[in-house]
């Protein structure tokens, strides 16, 4: 189980912009690519994932590019997950019992404990919002040494 690149620069576009651009606010995406360090491409392939899920909106013309549409407090990392990722599962027998080829499902001990960990899990990605990330990189940022 492990996110994958896509779901990781999703994350970073939606930090970026709700660290650096006012609730409908628009930043180019050469910018946010840039300063993420996400290939202009991929970052291209991407938006529109966003622009689906409800978080951004895209502008075009001389002032044009991405904004967030959605307060960052309004935002967790489970939502941006689960528009990015088909599953982000423990084990796939907590969604489809027949993976199981023990169809052992309903009275498995390892089920059991795969599914408290599915649960913990969700719970605490549905507790970590943009804004309290954002607020946490603020502080990492503050912490580290000025090169001089």
């Amino acid at each position: 189980m492990a996110l994958n690149v896509t779901t990781d620069y999703a994350i970073r576009i939606l930090l970026f912009l709700s660290a650096n651009a006012p609730l409908g606010v628009s930043v180019t995406g050469k910018i946010i690519a840039e300063d993420m360090r996400i290939p202009y491409n991929y970052f291209l392939k991407i938006v529109p994932h966003l622009k689906r899920a409800g978080f951004i909106e895209s502008f075009q013309g001389k002032n044009g590019g991405f904004a967030l549409v959605r307060q960052p407090e309004d935002i967790t990392l489970y939502d941006v997950i689960a528009a990015m990722d088909d599953d982000l599962v423990v084990s796939e027998c907590l969604h489809n019992p027949a993976a199981c080829g023990r169809n052992a499902s309903s009275h498995c001990a390892v089920h059991n404990v795969f599914s408290d960990i599915q649960t913990n899990l969700d719970k605490h990605l549905k507790s970590v919002t943009l804004d309290q990330l954002q607020h946490n990189q603020q502080l990492i940022d503050d912490l580290k040494p000025v090169d001089g």
